[in-house]
């Protein structure tokens, strides 16, 4: 099957909410909560030992790479714009009171042609990748089933035909601190909600 490149989360078919308002002052996105549980080994010396690389683990690496401190609180979203101009974006998500703030981190995803299967669920093969720029860095690949439904939100209203979650199991390899791991684990996205964010002319 053709292998069809897609930025972040456009390769695991998240839609988007083709919402704007009259002025163009503001859009709709789709955002969905990701989550990566990843074990295996690492070569270490003459010995393999055992690692972990979920979202905590991530953020820590994310901060050893230079792209800042991340606090308990943070989770890692994806973000796809109304106009799908340049594909959705992974973020790491903290939020301090009201305040808001979106990291941009350095994951990609890709997937093969889907196969759809019935009540809005489809099939692929996806690959995850990340990379912190300071060694740690994996590219894992499994099978994925995709959901499509509906979700609304306040002053909002149903929006249809967007990824609702997905659950994919997948296997491969990188780097933690320096040394080759083979790796295996989950990746998860759940919690699809919309969000009105204003557009900057």
């Amino acid at each position: 099957m053709k292998l069809a490149v897609i930025s972040t989360l456009v390769a695991i078919g998240i839609a988007t909410a083709n919402a704007q308002d009259t002025n163009a002052t503001t859009a709709t996105n789709i955002v969905l909560n990701i989550n990566i549980a990843l074990t295996g080994f690492s070569q270490s010396d003459s010995n393999a030992t055992a690692v972990r690389l979920s979202n905590k683990e991530i953020f820590s690496a994310f901060n050893a790479g230079g792209g800042g401190t991340v606090g308990k609180s943070a989770k890692i979203i994806a973000v796809t714009t109304a106009d799908n101009s340049g594909g959705p974006t992974f973020f790491i998500r903290e939020k301090n009171g009201t305040s808001v703030t979106d990291t941009p981190i350095n994951l990609t995803v890709s997937q093969t042609d889907e196969i759809v299967g019935k009540n809005g669920v489809r099939y692929s093969i996806i690959t995850l990748t990340f990379d912190n720029g300071a060694g740690t860095d994996f590219s894992v690949s499994g099978f994925a089933t995709r959901r499509e439904g509906r979700t609304s939100g306040r002053g909002i209203g149903n929006i249809t035909g967007i990824t609702t979650g997905l659950t994919a199991s997948v296997a491969g390899t990188g780097h933690i601190d320096g040394n080759p791991a083979v790796l295996r684990g989950n990746v998860n996205a759940s919690g699809a909600k919309p969000e009105v964010v204003d557009i900057v002319p």
